[in-house]
C-alpha cells in the first residue's frame, strides 16, 4: 500500500488521496490501471512475487472496480474522468497487464490468465470463471 501510495498508483478522491471505498469486510483502495504507471509497476510485482518462483498462470479476482463514489477520479491516460464511469475499463486493463507480465516472463509460452468477473472483450485476456457458486441444480439453472 505505502508503496502504490508513494507512486501515485490509486484511484484518487476530489482532495487528492486515494479514495477508500467498501471492499469485503473492510475498506480498500483501487489500483488506477488508466495510468500507465499502475499496469508497469502491477507487472513488476506479478514477476516478483509469482513467476519468478514458478508460477505459470494468473487469476485475477475482485476486479469489479466497485467504486460508486461521484469524487472518485481515475487519470484516465491524462484526461480524468470519474472512476464509476471507467469500471469495466479498469477490470480489462488489469487482465492485459496480467497478460502483459506472463508474456514478458515466458515469450515463448501461451499465457493463461483466469478471472472471476470483468466486462465485455476481457475473453481477449482471459477465460471466465462463474464466479461464487456452489455445486448444485439451482446453481445450474
Amino acid at each position: 500500500f505505502d508503496e502504490a501510495r508513494a507512486l501515485d498508483l490509486f484511484i484518487k478522491d476530489a482532495a487528492g488521496s486515494p479514495s477508500f471505498t467498501q471492499f469485503w469486510g473492510d475498506l480498500g483502495v483501487y489500483l488506477d490501471f488508466t495510468n500507465p504507471d499502475t499496469a508497469h509497476w502491477w507487472q513488476v510485482k506479478i514477476a516478483e512475487a509469482l513467476l519468478h518462483y514458478g508460477v505459470e498462470a494468473i487469476w485475477n479476482d475482485n476486479n469489479e472496480f466497485e467504486i460508486l463514489s461521484p469524487t472518485a477520479f481515475a487519470q484516465n491516460f491524462g484526461e480524468p474522468r470519474p472512476a464509476r464511469e471507467l469500471k469495466p475499463l479498469q477490470g480489462l486493463l488489469m487482465m492485459r497487464a496480467s497478460r502483459d507480465a506472463l508474456k514478458r516472463h515466458a515469450p515463448d509460452l501461451r499465457p493463461f490468465l483466469v478471472s472471476r468477473s470483468g466486462g465485455v472483450g476481457m475473453h481477449r485476456y482471459v477465460q471466465t470463471w462463474s464466479g461464487d457458486n456452489a455445486t448444485s441444480w439451482e446453481t445450474l439453472k
